[in-house]
């Protein structure tokens, strides 16, 4: 214990206190002159002393004094570290070996260890899986983590996560949902997996049909469809009624990631319903 370290509240004002302690320490001189021809020198000092010592504790507890001990814990900010595991992780990796996950999860399980050792010597590192839900991961649960289920929705996640965590760190190809939404108001730094370069795949991107038409008159289906990896490629949109072929239309891929919109027509003779499918290779 350190001096530094007492710190001393009276209960009294300390110039009360101080008088006191005067006139008590006289008081205690007085009855020494009293009792020492009574009671010898010796007894008469012990007792002197005696009072002397309830005096000051009396006096102390006035003061009112405390110690102070000071200890310092330093609590590290949690990162949250959410691995992407939808379906489109399934998809192969850079170079094509193994899948998009296996790439991520080899950042995560380096042999090394240099990737979270060193987040975990500055953060407090908290693993979660990302598909249909967030769900929490321990560590050596990272390697027997599996492609789940549909793509995962990021807002909602980091709004689960809001005020527990200081960053988000995503491992993903980028196939979730997310909204700028100011709610989540938690920062979120990116770790890609998959070769964007390599990546082919052609989709519909959106249909637009009218809910009603009329018998005879012409009726137009606008397709839109959206290419990645087939920079030219020109290819057939196809409108059927079942099996029948209801019309055709080509539509052209500028770029490498390009759309393009197709107009279809066709006339319907007969009245009442219809399934209508549209389609491309």
């Amino acid at each position: 214990m350190r001096l530094d370290q007492i710190t001393i509240i009276p209960i009294f004002p300390v110039w009360l206190i101080a008088l006191l302690f005067v006139l008590g320490a006289a008081a205690v001189v007085i009855q020494y002159r009293l009792i020492r021809k009574k009671l010898g020198n010796l007894r008469a000092v012990g007792l002197s002393l005696l009072r002397l010592l309830a005096l000051s504790l009396l006096i102390s507890i006035a003061l009112n004094p405390s110690v102070t001990k000071k200890e310092e814990l330093k609590v590290s900010p949690a990162v949250a570290v959410i691995l992407d595991t939808s379906q489109s992780m399934g998809l192969p990796g850079t170079g094509g070996k193994g899948s998009r996950l296996d790439e991520a999860k080899a950042v995560l399980l380096d042999p090394q260890g240099t990737f979270l050792k060193s987040l975990s010597e500055q953060f407090e590192l908290k693993f979660y899986a990302l598909d249909n839900s967030l769900v929490a991961l321990e560590t050596g649960e990272l390697a027997n983590v599996k492609v789940g289920g549909k793509r995962g929705d990021l807002t909602e996640a980091l709004k689960g996560l809001r005020g527990k965590n200081a960053l988000a760190l995503l491992l993903s190809d980028g196939d979730v949902t997310w909204e700028d939404d100011a709610s989540t108001d938690l920062p979120v730094m990116t770790f890609p997996v998959g070769d964007p370069g390599g990546y082919r795949d052609l989709l519909i991107k959106a249909v637009k049909a009218p809910a009603i038409v009329f018998r005879g008159r012409e009726v137009v289906i606008d397709v839109t469809v959206k290419g990645y990896g087939y920079p030219g490629l020109t290819l057939p949109v196809l409108l059927k009624e079942g099996s029948r072929l209801l019309t055709a239309r080509n539509v052209r891929l500028d770029g490498s990631a390009s759309e393009s919109t197709v107009s279809l027509p066709f006339t319907l003779e007969e009245i009442g319903q219809r399934q209508l499918s549209v389609s491309i290779p």
